[in-house]
């Protein structure tokens, strides 16, 4: 972008718009920021050399704004973000107290400004939407993964607009049984928080108890507190939670646990924890600290997946393998119903992960040329015992569907 005009400062408006420039290339990871503070640096010199730098450098990003609506440049989602981030990379070297200027700005183009926040708040939502596509959310969790979305973003509004900010917990605990997909929603969840339009550097960190309890006194406490500083601004995903409570009240794990809901309670506008377990594994857990549940006000219960939705399952899998067609001309859903029937009622019954274990049985018998169309392929998938679960305490949980 190039301002025209033979205004006094023409110089730093030409600076200010390759500075925005070189920010859009930054946020899609084209340039390293080096080449912006250099720049930012240059401005800052310039800026000071105007003599009252607060006045000059509000009056440049005020013309920049003004050429801007002239020429029909309209703000994207996340382009006030990028304003106000803009404007402090700029300034940062200048030694102008960068609030005073922000405030006029939102007097001067408040309504322009509100119209940005409006598609930001919208592309939030739709980039949730899109995060969760493929994968089976009702709409109770669909809401809850909402309002702790939504939740972020109001936080960020509130920080944009020099207001105090409501100390809320956006902690969440997800349960439900082996492959109902537990992890994945947490993970999809983390990615979303983390990639934000106005997140800079969110980390997203996924751990279990093998990463987090150790062998020796005092280090699985000074382990935990890594973690926890690592995971700062951004998401720790804590999977299979209910793993912590193995060993019992001697074991180190239990300083892992307190360290876990310290942090959960000291650091909950800078950290959104996400416990994955069993429900009664966790409630378990909950109930061996005291003032932990309070600390994950956010619940997601994943109820076991219907026959249906199961069947919705196999053809997603099926078709991403390329075999969908050729599942349905060879007429085996009625065997696939049959294992699915058989093995259903067992309490070790993986949902997700007994479809992919069938449909990998079912690919893996194509590629070895044992559904020769001479051959009954029913022969290949009978048997319930073939899709026998791993006892509950002992699963391991598979991609997409199956965490």
């Amino acid at each position: 972008m190039r301002l025209a005009g033979d205004n006094f400062d023409k110089a730093i408006l030409e600076k200010l718009a390759d500075i925005w420039d070189l920010y859009e290339y930054l946020q899609r990871g084209e340039i390293e920021r080096i080449e912006i503070e250099w720049h930012s640096e240059f401005l800052a010199e310039m800026v000071l050399n105007e003599g009252s730098a607060k006045e000059s450098a509000y009056e440049s990003i005020r013309e920049m704004f003004d050429y801007m609506n002239a020429e029909s440049i309209k703000f994207q989602p996340g382009d006030p973000v990028k304003v106000i981030k803009f404007l402090n990379l700029c300034l940062s070297d200048s030694g102008v107290d960068t609030e005073d200027i922000e405030r006029a700005l939102w007097g001067d183009y408040r309504s322009t400004l509100e119209v940005g926040i409006a598609n930001l708040r919208k592309e939030t939502l739709q980039q949730l939407h899109v995060a969760f596509e493929g994968l089976i959310v009702d709409g109770p969790v669909m809401d809850t993964l909402k309002l702790i979305v939504i939740e972020e973003f109001n936080q960020f509004i509130l920080r944009l607009n020099r207001s105090k900010l409501v100390s809320i917990s956006k902690n969440v605990v997800i349960t439900g049984h082996a492959g109902v997909g537990k992890t994945e929603i947490a993970r999809r969840l983390a990615k979303v928080i983390t990639t934000l339009p106005w997140k800079d550097k969110s980390p997203m960190i996924e751990v279990r108890r093998s990463d987090l309890v150790a062998g020796y006194v005092g280090q699985t406490e000074e382990r935990t507190k890594k973690i926890i500083k690592k995971a700062r601004n951004g998401v720790l995903i804590v999977d299979e939670a209910h793993e912590l409570l193995a060993g019992g009240e001697r074991s180190f794990a239990k300083q892992a646990i307190e360290a876990l809901g310290t942090a959960a309670e000291n650091h909950r506008d800078d950290l959104i924890m996400i416990f994955t377990g069993y429900p009664d594994q966790m409630g378990e857990l909950f109930t061996s600290q005291p003032g932990l549940a309070s600390r994950f006000p956010n619940k997601i219960s994943r109820k076991d997946f219907s026959i249906n939705e199961l069947e919705v399952i196999r053809d997603m899998m099926l078709d991403q393998l390329g075999l969908l067609e050729l599942f349905r001309s060879q007429g085996v859903q009625a065997t696939w119903l049959e294992n699915l029937k058989a093995d259903r009622t067992s309490p070790n019954f993986g949902n997700a992960r007994w479809v992919r274990n069938w449909v990998e049985k079912y690919a893996a018998s194509r590629k070895a040329g044992l559904l020769d169309p001479t051959v009954s392929v029913k022969s290949f998938l009978t048997g319930p015992a073939d899709f026998v679960q791993d006892p509950p305490q002992n699963r391991q949980l598979g991609r997409g569907q199956g965490h």
